[in-house]
């Protein structure tokens, strides 16, 4: 708290520094929506549910349900952008015929991106006190992508 003036903004400044890194997600939507590989390895990288940055991102999505929460609309928005990024992903996956057929990818944005959290979450927690390995993030949403994704 000796580096900022409240609260609210050191919460402003987190949020900044989420923000940036979502943009980053967003200008290379492109590219991760190149194969089903890529995503996969996208998913082991900024969204890796066992590095730190996500546990911020996590934490927030969970303390926005107060509707008091100072940072509420920005990390809704957020996490709104991340899904969104997401959803380029999967629409560029489609186009190149790579989606399972009648998927959406609406829908898989949203589930995956909550998917993320949530393993997140776990990671940061459960697993600490859990002292076992056998439940692998990065697997997990790998088997999600497989699982909606037809690859060459």
């Amino acid at each position: 708290m000796h580096h900022f003036s409240s609260k609210e903004v050191l919460l402003g400044a987190v949020i900044d520094r989420l923000e940036a890194h979502a943009q980053g997600l967003l200008d290379s939507a492109d590219s991760i929506a190149s194969s089903p590989e890529t995503l996969i390895a996208s998913l082991g990288g900024p969204w890796d549910p066992r590095k730190h940055s996500m546990a911020p991102l996590a934490t927030l999505s969970a303390e926005i349900v107060d509707p008091g929460h100072p940072g509420r609309f920005r990390v809704a928005r957020l996490r709104l952008v991340h899904e969104h990024v997401l959803e380029r992903v999967f629409d560029g996956l489609d186009e190149r015929g790579h989606l399972v057929a009648g998927t959406s990818s609406k829908f898989l944005a949203r589930s995956l991106f909550s998917l993320l959290l949530s393993l997140t979450v776990r990671e940061h927690t459960v697993r600490e006190p859990q002292k076992t390995s056998d439940a692998d993030p990065i697997a997990d949403v790998q088997e999600f992508v497989r699982l909606c994704c037809v690859t060459d």
